[in-house]
């Protein structure tokens, strides 16, 4: 029997792990009193690259990072794993400044994937 309860709290704690390593997660917006939108809502952002997520490779995402005038903090998801993304990009550097227009995926997450006519460039 102790056997395993140890065995679950080990287990507890490498599933705890594996959320951890799995990429860069925003939080900051999750408690803001101004929500980027509702969810499949289309939406104009610009703001400075602080940073970028690159899980895309097999069945992540891929997305960049800006912080906006206002503070808020947005996921530009230009690569949904293995899908074809719809939306026009560009290579930005991180410092410099992008405009984005998307639909809104979640609460910190706006995909240009969704439609040809969304876009993410330098600003």
């Amino acid at each position: 029997m102790f056997n395993r309860i140890c065995l679950l709290i080990v287990l507890l704690f490498v599933l705890a792990g594996c959320d951890l390593l799995t990429g860069f997660t925003v939080t900051e917006n999750s408690t803001s009193s101004n929500p980027i939108g509702e969810i499949g809502q289309v939406i104009t952002v610009s703001g400075d690259i602080i940073g970028s997520v690159d899980d895309c490779v097999f069945d992540g995402i891929c997305a960049t990072i800006i912080r906006s005038d206002d503070g808020m903090v947005y996921e530009v998801v230009w690569a949904e794993g293995m899908l074809q993304c719809e939306g026009q990009w560009e290579d930005i550097p991180e410092g410099a400044r992008l405009e984005a227009r998307g639909e809104i995926i979640s609460d910190t997450q706006l995909s240009i994937c969704c439609n040809s006519s969304y876009y993410m460039r330098q600003a």
